[in-house]
């Protein structure tokens, strides 16, 4: 199933629209990660989702300045147990 509607012409990261987003979390939500293929990370920080909530139970919390810090760097233990959920593989994210 794909959900990108197009090549990605510059090699970067491939946008979606809203639509796309809800099929990728019903994905997850109705099979699991490793099924699906996908980590779904939001990236806002705790007080953003405090305040609008959090999209779906599926979707992982890492906030977008752990991400720019190295976060996916760290070795893996290391990361799950900072953030409570296994690092995502390339192929996942």
């Amino acid at each position: 199933m794909s959900f990108f509607g197009g090549a990605d012409e510059g090699g970067g990261i491939t946008r979606i629209d809203k639509e796309a987003m809800t099929e990728i979390i019903d994905d997850v939500s109705s099979t699991s990660r490793e099924e699906s293929g996908y980590v779904i990370i939001d990236v806002r920080g705790q007080d953003e989702i405090a305040y609008t909530g959090k999209l779906n139970d599926c979707v992982e919390t890492l906030p977008l300045p752990y991400i720019a810090q190295g976060a996916l760097s760290m070795d893996e233990d290391d990361f799950k147990e900072q953030f409570g959920f296994d690092k995502p593989g390339l192929d996942e994210t």
